[in-house]
């Protein structure tokens, strides 16, 4: 895969994660710097359109297809449990929101992650769902604090919201129908020209050349990429050249 895409891929997808992740206020350090994510990923364009995944410690960022983010999912949300440890664990927390609340801020960040909630709202029904398990002990069901909103049907959503109850806070926002988001379609422009730039010739490119590149590509202006770093240069040029080369989309 050729180093300059896969460059270009990274900077841009880590500008719009960083956009995204301001709008929604997620507790992360902002901006995300190169240094912070834990996975990058990019998906060959002969196999996708586009598609890469940007993590950080605590979430994990995927474009698919398109230019747009698709999936904002929080890592580690229960601490690592498994199933069960998770349910037992949770059944012992109260919720401090309900349905109509778990809906209020789905929609909410689903508008600060600019879906087009009118055009959502007229094509899909929603239905709040609270996870319960059954307590084989007790005999009983156990609601626990944890709220899935979804559009479009249980079986066929179109975006999803999942909420812990407990403190308000995004567990996953998935756009699996991203023609809800006003967000632009593409991150990229004129990529038959970035695809033909040769290794060679990138890996002469001096920091700043390399900045402009990013420059020249990107198909949305962001205002950080008028005055770029040449560490988070280095860095990304550093991250592409020794493991950019081939990387699996392993969404």
């Amino acid at each position: 895969m050729p180093l300059a895409y896969t460059f270009v891929a990274v900077a841009v997808m880590l500008a719009e994660v960083n956009y995204c992740a301001k709008k929604l206020d997620l507790p992360v350090g902002h901006p995300i710097s190169i240094r912070d994510l834990k996975i990058k990923e990019v998906a060959p364009p002969n196999i996708m359109p586009f598609g890469g995944r940007l993590d950080t410690e605590k979430y994990s960022f995927c474009f698919l297809e398109t230019g747009r983010l698709r999936f904002r999912t929080k890592l580690k949300s229960f601490a690592g449990l498994n199933m069960e440890e998770r349910n037992r664990d949770l059944a012992e927390a109260k919720s401090i929101i309900g349905t109509n609340e778990a809906y209020q801020i789905a929609t909410n960040w689903l508008d600060l992650a600019a879906v087009d909630l009118e055009k959502l709202g007229k094509r899909n029904t929603c239905e709040v769902r609270q996870q319960f398990f059954w307590n084989g002990d007790k005999n009983e069901r156990q609601l626990l604090p944890v709220f899935d909103v979804r559009w479009g049907g249980w079986h066929n959503s179109k975006i999803e919201v999942s909420i812990d109850g407990r403190n308000k806070s995004l567990l996953s926002v998935r756009l699996e129908d991203d023609s809800y988001s006003k967000r632009p379609e593409s991150l990229i422009k004129d990529m038959d020209k970035l695809l033909a730039i040769p290794d060679e010739e990138f890996l002469k490119m001096s920091p700043l050349e390399k900045s402009n590149l990013v420059v020249q590509f990107a198909a949305i202006h962001y205002p950080a990429m008028d005055s770029p770093s040449h560490d988070q240069t280095n860095a990304v040029s550093h991250q592409t050249e020794h493991e950019g080369k081939a990387v699996s989309p392993g969404y």
